[in-house]
């Protein structure tokens, strides 16, 4: 939905509501206003959607997240309790990043007055005590960040477990504002396949059709054991009984950032020290990891100019279709006489559900991602105390696109919400390394988590040197 942004200043609307191309010239408006008319010029701000938003706000019924709990965690449901009474604010405090609200109630469905100048346009006199302060320092994004249909959210020291799931009735009740049909669905891919002429968008519905027709069982992914881990992974802790796997892999985590030469080094001093200690060496640790935690990569060919991968509709593809450079190393191709088929450059994608699967095995990884249902409860109260805002703009999960995908049910309390961040680095200094890498911030856990080194998780690497042309 885009922005809206509406005036009734008497100087150019002439009193009327009406809809401005921008919100410059909405500033403009309220520059140039009396101060008797400036109240009711940012009421008239707010667009239809918010007023409609607001006139449901206190007989809606529970439409928003619960907190349904993943794996290792107890309690789920959703909630129906009404919410707090409007807290208030001092006229006296200065701007702040906060939005705040005074008292009272916000009613954009009062009746205008006798007299006015247009019915269906004139906007009514709300309460402005009640209406976010400061409009006008606020950037247009911030000012238009507003979900649909606030839901009732569970108050202060509600149990988890004391949550429960509206029933088939209530949830009928929603208003349709909050369903959400995705118009993908409706989309005929294999005509619009047929139908593209320029190559780039025919290449691009190949892909495309390649994702819509791609399975777990086709091969391309994880095989064997590790997709057997997929789709049954463990539900207890990760737990380690032997001395010698718990020192190697110990010994693996305290050199990361060294070399294979540093950790064969190490475990030869140890096994000098004990030689009766079986420490695994440096591939048997990875293996052991991988097999714990169902991590493992994806390799697959690109070419060495890093134009495309060999993978879709390029998979049986000898040479790239746009530089046209051997897929295989062509000096080894003959010596076997075309046995032997060695890329000249691979990339690995390391799958992300393993990834996130084995963050729910651990009790303090899986309390972290409890986060997200938790503060959407507190955005969705605090959004139906202050009359359609939260409390300040501190996180993407306060955003309006966010909040209107978990009220139309796009977002659920059982999904995860992932950031997908693309760049390309140098390893080292004093040697060409050119690599690009692409990461996953999971939004479930709190931003004071979420971006540390720790829990940010690598999707995938692509050898340089050059850029990559096709991703």
């Amino acid at each position: 939905m885009d922005a809206e942004h509406w005036c009734c200043c008497r100087k150019y609307c002439h009193g009327q509501r009406k809809c401005l191309k921008s919100l410059r010239t909405w500033q403009r408006h309220l520059q140039e206003a009396d101060e008797d008319e400036k109240p009711r010029v940012r009421a008239a701000r707010l667009s239809r959607p918010f007023q409609n938003f607001v006139a449901t706000t206190n007989d809606a019924p529970a439409a928003g997240p619960s907190l349904v709990q993943p794996p290792i965690a107890s309690g789920s449901g959703r909630t129906h309790s009404k919410s707090p009474a409007p807290s208030s604010s001092s006229d006296d405090d200065g701007p702040s990043r906060k939005r705040r609200c005074g008292s009272g109630n916000l009613d954009v469905n009062i009746p205008p007055p006798p007299g006015s100048p247009d019915h269906d346009q004139y906007i009514p006199e709300p309460d402005f005590d009640a209406l976010p302060e400061n409009l006008e320092g606020r950037d247009d994004d911030e000012m238009h960040r507003e979900p649909d249909v606030p839901p009732d959210v569970p108050p202060d020291g509600l149990d988890n477990n004391d949550i429960r799931v509206p029933d088939q009735d209530q949830r009928d009740e929603i208003p349709p504002a909050a369903r959400w049909h995705n118009p993908l669905k409706d989309l005929d891919l294999d005509t619009l396949a047929r139908d593209v002429n320029r190559f780039e968008l025919q290449r691009d519905m190949q892909f495309i059709l390649a994702l819509h027709n791609a399975t777990l069982n086709d091969g391309a992914g994880l095989i064997g054991d590790a997709l057997e881990h997929l789709r049954n992974p463990p539900q207890a802790q990760a737990r380690l009984d032997d001395s010698d796997i718990e020192h190697g892999i110990s010994l693996f985590l305290a050199l990361e950032h060294a070399s294979e030469s540093a950790f064969n080094k190490s475990r030869a001093a140890a096994l000098h020290r004990h030689p009766e200690d079986n420490i695994p060496s440096l591939h048997q640790v990875k293996k052991i990891i991988s097999d714990l935690s169902g991590i493992t990569s994806i390799i697959k060919d690109q070419c060495i100019n890093s134009c495309t991968a060999f993978v879709g509709p390029y998979t049986d593809l000898d040479s790239c279709p746009t530089c046209d450079e051997p897929r295989y190393d062509p000096i080894q191709l003959q010596r076997s006489r075309g046995r032997i088929k060695r890329p000249r450059q691979v990339f690995h994608t390391f799958p992300i559900g393993p990834q996130l699967q084995a963050l729910w095995r651990h009790p303090d990884s899986a309390e972290l991602m409890h986060y997200r249902n938790r503060r959407t409860q507190q955005i969705f109260e605090e959004v139906a105390r202050n009359g359609g805002v939260p409390d300040a703009y501190d996180d993407v999960i306060t955003g309006r696109a966010y909040l209107e995908a978990v009220q139309q049910g796009r977002i659920k309390p059982e999904d995860m919400v992932l950031m997908m961040l693309l760049d390309g680095a140098q390893l080292y200094e004093t040697k060409q390394s050119d690599v690009w890498i692409y990461i996953w911030i999971i939004i479930d856990i709190s931003p004071a988590h979420r971006y540390k080194k720790k829990h940010v998780i690598i999707g995938a690497v692509i050898p340089g040197p050059n850029k990559p042309k096709y991703i």
